[in-house]
């Protein structure tokens, strides 16, 4: 996707829209994602990470499976992280 971030879409910032963040960032729900997220946007920019512990930038963080561990990984994916609250 591309970028369309501009001067703002590094973690922790306010996005609308997938393409909102910077690369290797999505925009996911602030609430969920860190508490340095503005709690009242729409969504915030957090980082893909490796698992099983990969790094995250906020210390509330963790690195959570993108997929349900309960379906099909697609091949290659199975490492596939994102940094958020753990639930």
């Amino acid at each position: 996707m591309p970028d369309a971030s501009g001067d703002g879409g590094q973690f922790n910032d306010a996005c609308e829209t997938p393409d909102a963040c910077d690369p290797g960032l999505l925009c996911f729900d602030p609430v969920a994602t860190a508490s340095a997220c503005d709690l009242n946007a729409n969504g915030c920019c957090t980082p893909f990470c490796q698992l099983p512990d990969g790094p995250c930038p906020n210390p509330d963080q963790q690195c959570l499976p993108w997929f349900d561990p309960m379906m099909p990984v697609l091949p290659g994916y199975e490492d596939l992280g994102f940094c958020a609250i753990a639930p």
